[in-house]
């Protein structure tokens, strides 16, 4: 679920699954960065992370389309 931090970016998390069908869901978190147009994620929430400490990996935003209605 996106939210807006207390640095007014949106961040959020997803639970992302480890292996297929392993019921094993790892968290992980992310801030969607307009400005820069990267999508970064991060081990843990970034407002609790060292200062400085960098994200895990980044994602520009163009690789990244709105998908409404998803079918098998």
């Amino acid at each position: 679920m996106p939210y807006v931090d207390r640095q007014n970016r949106i961040c959020g998390f997803l639970d992302i699954e480890e292996h297929e069908n392993s019921g094993k869901f790892l968290r992980r978190y992310f801030i969607l960065d307009t400005q820069a147009n990267y999508l970064l994620w991060y081990m843990d929430n970034p407002q609790n992370l060292a200062m400085g400490a960098g994200a895990v990996g980044s994602l520009q935003l163009t690789y990244i389309s709105k998908v409404s209605i998803a079918t098998p």
